[in-house]
């Protein structure tokens, strides 16, 4: 069983420095930076059809002479215009759900991951993800234990499924529905946080055969800010991204340190290491639900 930190889908500029895990680096701007020889690209894929429209962004930066778009207001538009986007969206949550590591880019002027597309579309993504299948409720899934596949999501001739569970104190794991994730993560429900303001999750790509769970190919641990009312904290995911970002800036003899405290910060925001008692719970909740021992 592999071990990885979060939920392999992350966004920066096309400038920012690359990480070695970054895989598969998409652009998704409108439009192609200008002047950027060919052979400088850091990117394997551009998806225009996946930035905002000319017409948004010309009302964004008030061109024609029109006052700019309020922020709320262009994410507004941005999200009706991905309506018309679904099967892209649909396409990069299976690749997502079945383990790969996608990087979204957007443009160099985007310095506020808050106020940019790619977190709206990061979102997107996620909330595909989360959502899986939950309109699966025949029989074979009933089979699987209660397994909620990704539609279309296919490993080594077998499905994948995801599955999510939430620490609520040490050595206490239970399950959370995928349909429950997915109102967490876009805010719409609470989870009562482990007593330090942050809600432990626990994710699990598990491959399907004939709709049977038969191996578990990918966990994450990844802690989650929230508020005092138990909803996700809305500034924890652009903290998160400011902090990744930080990771590759510093000069001179302090660059060492700054980047031992950078990382140090980095994980105490976005993961968590699970004890003993969590791993043995853990263990217990996936083989109990699959009704065989997977782990």
């Amino acid at each position: 069983m592999e071990n990885i930190a979060h939920m392999p889908l992350r966004t920066r500029r096309w400038n920012d420095p690359g990480q070695p895990g970054d895989v598969l680096r998409i652009l998704i701007c409108r439009y192609r930076p200008r002047g950027l020889p060919k052979g400088n690209e850091t990117w394997d894929e551009w998806r225009k059809e996946l930035g905002p429209s000319p017409e948004l962004l010309a009302a964004y930066h008030g061109k024609g002479g029109a006052p700019p778009l309020s922020w709320p207001e262009y994410r507004k538009r941005y999200l009706s215009e991905m309506r018309e986007r679904t099967s892209a969206i649909d396409e990069l949550a299976r690749r997502v759900a079945a383990g790969e590591t996608i990087t979204l880019l957007c443009s160099s002027a985007c310095t506020d991951p808050e106020h940019c597309h790619r977190t709206l579309l990061s979102g997107l993504i996620e909330a595909r993800v989360a959502r899986a299948n939950r309109s699966s409720t025949d029989s074979g899934s009933s089979a699987a234990g209660g397994a909620e596949p990704f539609r279309g999501t296919r490993s080594g001739g077998g499905s994948m499924a995801l599955w999510f569970f939430q620490r609520t104190a040490p050595g206490n794991i239970r399950r959370i529905p995928l349909p429950s994730m997915q109102r967490f993560l876009a805010g719409e429900r609470a989870l009562a946080h482990d007593g330090d303001g942050y809600v432990r999750c626990i994710g699990m790509a598990v491959e399907l055969r004939n709709r049977k769970p038969c191996a578990v190919r990918r966990v994450w641990f990844s802690k989650i800010r929230v508020r005092g009312d138990g909803r996700v904290d809305p500034e924890h995911r652009p903290r998160v991204l400011r902090e990744s970002v930080a990771r590759h800036h510093g000069h001179g003899a302090v660059v060492p340190a700054a980047h031992r405290f950078a990382e140090r910060r980095l994980a105490h925001l976005a993961e968590w290491r699970p004890e003993e008692s969590d791993l043995q719970a853990l263990r217990s909740a996936v083989n109990g639900r699959a009704g065989k021992e997977m782990i």
